[in-house]
């Protein structure tokens, strides 16, 4: 799938209106298809989520731990967030390896919470989808972390958490 979206992806140098909602309705209809056991879903504690949004994280990432510690925050506002694994020093890097051991753990987001918190999720080794989710944040052209994709494909910023509800309410009003 990721050779498919790089392949599309490669006609989009100088992007025009129509291509970027291409490109958006590509992301959309790639992530759609990740199924929900290769992501780590923090649930809107809301009776029904407002939005969903995919975020590309790293463990070892300073503005990913600081996105982290308002999920809570942000899950109140009713904001479901699927965490993707994108280690921005490489697939074989240390950012990696922590990732690759926090999936193994039973708990996953519990897991995480500890690992945004700064504790090593140890050296765990198991089947897990981070290759295939860092060549995927790779195909989407994603340069860093977080980095959100909105439920209609288009990437957003990441601010406070009444600010990313802003920016997500008026993305779901086009």
């Amino acid at each position: 799938m990721q050779l498919v979206v790089a392949a599309l992806l490669a006609g989009f140098g100088s992007a025009r209106a129509s291509d970027v909602t291409q490109f958006n309705d590509l992301r959309k209809s790639t992530l759609a298809k990740v199924p929900a056991s290769e992501l780590i879903v923090f649930n809107a504690t809301t009776a029904k989520p407002k939005h969903v949004v995919h975020v590309f994280t790293d463990i070892d990432c300073g503005d990913c731990r600081h996105f982290h510690e308002n999920i809570a925050q942000n899950s109140a506002l009713g904001i479901e967030v699927r965490y993707l694994w994108y280690p921005l020093a490489g697939i074989d890097s240390e950012s990696a390896r922590k990732a690759k051991a926090l999936w193994c753990a039973v708990d996953r987001p519990l897991a995480m919470n500890a690992a945004m918190s700064g504790s090593d999720p140890g050296a765990k080794q198991c089947a897990n989808p981070i290759a295939k989710q860092y060549e995927l944040a790779q195909a989407f052209g994603v340069q860093g972390t977080p980095n959100a994709i909105a439920a209609d494909g288009s990437m957003i910023n990441i601010g406070a958490p009444s600010q990313f509800l802003q920016t997500l309410d008026r993305l779901a009003m086009r």
